[in-house]
């Protein structure tokens, strides 16, 4: 459940914050396909010039299957793309937080004064 709360939460987060900054649906649904698989090839890159698996990290769809069988306990990570789950939740949180100061940026709360 929990798992399924963190991946429902930074898709609300990622979809919210990059249509509010466009004006057109379409335009907005390609940004967030963008979002996921652009750093996704470029974490793909630096796991390969620099030979860690730190670049997995930039992968969202492989931190959170890792995330998902250490909750579950369903399978073994290999060691050579295993990363730490302080780290896969340290990167959902900064990924969070920036989608919440986007929408912060860009959705300003006023107030109404009716008189």
């Amino acid at each position: 459940m929990l798992g399924a709360l963190l991946w429902i939460g930074l898709l609300t987060f990622f979809g919210l914050a990059l249509s509010s900054w466009v004006k057109w649906r379409a335009v907005a649904t390609g940004l967030i396909i963008a979002a996921v698989f652009v750093p996704s090839g470029v974490g793909g890159i630096i796991t390969g010039i620099l030979h860690t698996r730190w670049g997995f990290l930039l992968n969202v769809p492989v931190s959170m299957t890792q995330l998902w069988g250490r909750l579950l306990g369903a399978h073994e990570v290999p060691a050579q793309i295993a990363l730490p789950s302080e780290a896969i939740l340290i990167m959902l949180a900064v990924v969070s937080l920036v989608c919440i100061a986007m929408l912060n940026a860009r959705i300003r709360a006023r107030e109404v004064v009716r008189g």
